[in-house]
């Protein structure tokens, strides 16, 4: 069996079958289970995810309908050769799932980047961390978290994937990819403006690309961009490999 989360929230089967969730809600529950898989959940937790400050009188009685429906979905796609790893439990007054991590796209996402990092050959390592960034579909939790819910429950998610991506980028630039890299971070830097340490390696791939010109137009860019919008100039990062190309 498979839970997705990095994207739509998904469940299949061992042979590729969707298990369906069909309220919102249902794919939250499962959503906030499996980002702490293995720990207990507390039902005042999932009550204030779920409805904020102001839970309805019948929270409690809604939220035990809406455990029974995931923990139902969850025994369909776990199938009858699960062995016990896969249980929704409730536990004094909260409840646990239980899931092999394998079993969990984001689980398997942290633990190759993980491997990536203690690999010293940049194409073996960009490998990896390609693999890792293709198990992403769409934003976290796309379908079940919305607004102020999904800020708290994803941004740590989403700059998970940011710095495996910046990470990738440093592995093709150490690779020798300078000039298959130019057009993909020329667009990254206009969907993450102020992130310096792009802009510092589209200035490099500039530069090994035999374009000393544009790596410095890349800094100034980068510069005007920092000021306008924060207020400050680059870090000394940035300042220094400017410093660096100017020499």
């Amino acid at each position: 069996m498979e839970f997705r989360l990095l994207g739509p929230v998904e469940l299949y089967t061992d042979d590729g079958q969707l298990i369906s969730l069909q309220r919102r809600q249902e794919r939250l529950i499962l959503a906030l289970l499996l980002l702490d898989a293995d720990r207990v959940v507390s039902a005042e937790r999932l009550i204030s995810v779920l409805w904020g400050q102001r839970p309805p009188a019948t929270a409690r009685a809604t939220l035990q309908a809406l455990i029974s429906r995931v923990r139902k979905a969850v025994r369909v796609a776990a199938g009858p050769n699960a062995d016990g790893q896969v249980r929704l439990l409730a536990l004094g007054e909260g409840y646990r799932l239980s899931v092999p991590s394998e079993s969990v796209d984001l689980h398997r996402f942290q633990r190759m980047v993980e491997e990536a990092r203690i690999l010293t050959d940049p194409p073996r390592r960009s490998a990896h961390l390609t693999a890792a960034l293709d198990l992403w579909r769409g934003p976290a939790l796309a379908d079940a978290a919305t607004g102020t819910v999904r800020q708290r429950l994803c941004s740590g998610l989403e700059e998970s994937r940011l710095t495996a991506l910046l990470d990738r980028i440093d592995a093709d630039l150490a690779a020798g990819r300078h000039r298959e890299l130019v057009s993909e971070l020329a667009e990254l830097v206009v969907d993450h403006p102020l992130q310096e340490r792009l802009h510092g390696q589209l200035m490099l791939a500039f530069y090994r690309s035999g374009r000393r010109a544009d790596a410095l137009a890349a800094y100034r860019d980068a510069r005007r961009l920092l000021v306008t919008e924060l207020g400050l100039e680059p870090g000394p990062a940035l300042r220094g490999l400017h410093a660096a190309l100017i020499a």
